[in-house]
């Protein structure tokens, strides 16, 4: 009987794990995140009606290469895709967009992994779209 070293059937399994989560992440819908708040968010104050802001928030996220996943134009809901990576399984950004007196909106983001993830690539990937989103917002005078 051949016996493997036992460093193979350690690769081997944390082979089929790797290929396992992915899988379970690229197939996981975002549209469950649809009005839901997480436990990480950032909030923003917009000079726009809360439509106009909606529509700048997703004129960014496609250019910056996410993917709108579900849309409630109506409730000012929104999920994002950003992908899985080398470093993270990819996570859903919810935004919520509500309008305040005085023709300002809030916009609230938030993040959650598609599968889970430790460590500062969550603080890091929130900010990096919620950073972009305020440069865009900016450039276009939307930004309070």
């Amino acid at each position: 009987m051949l016996r493997l070293p036992w460093f193979f059937w350690l690769s081997f399994f944390s082979v089929v794990a790797i290929f396992g989560f992915a899988l379970w992440s690229a197939t996981r819908s975002g549209a469950s995140y649809l009005g839901r708040r997480t436990r990480r968010q950032r909030t923003l104050e917009v000079a726009a009606p809360a439509r106009q802001a909606l529509q700048q928030i997703i004129r960014y996220a496609q250019a910056a290469g996410y993917k709108v996943v579900a849309l409630q134009e109506d409730e000012g809901l929104l999920v994002l895709d950003e992908p899985l990576n080398w470093v993270s399984w990819g996570f859903f950004l919810p935004v919520r967009v509500a309008g305040l007196p005085g023709g300002l909106c809030r916009v609230e983001v938030g993040i959650r992994s598609k599968v889970f993830q430790v460590g500062p690539v969550v603080t890091r990937s929130h900010e990096r779209f919620v950073t972009g989103l305020q440069a865009a917002l900016f450039a276009e005078g939307l930004k309070t």
